[in-house]
């Protein structure tokens, strides 16, 4: 499981397809860098390097995570993770 792409570009999806480094703001203050890939990027590496792409998922906000609504807004307003399940 990885951010999913959309997350870091959801305020300017012009930089989709720019792949680089970036440094992201962590909920802790902290940044960090971040090597953005698309979507297309992870399943051709998952493939290219001799692995079948069994599933993706990108996980909702569960039904839990809606009790907070302030929190629930920010994480609904994109996609948060990108899962692939890959076998060999």
């Amino acid at each position: 499981m990885v951010p999913h792409p959309i997350r870091w570009v959801r305020n300017d999806l012009k930089q989709y397809f720019k792949r680089k480094i970036k440094l992201v703001e962590t909920p802790w203050n902290t940044k960090i860098p971040y090597f953005h890939k698309t979507i297309a990027d992870y399943m051709n590496l998952t493939i290219g390097s001799g692995f079948e792409i069994v599933c993706i998922e990108e996980p909702e906000v569960s039904k839990e995570g809606k009790k907070e609504k302030d929190k629930y807004l920010r994480y609904v307003s994109s996609p948060s993770r990108l899962a692939v399940l890959a076998r060999k």
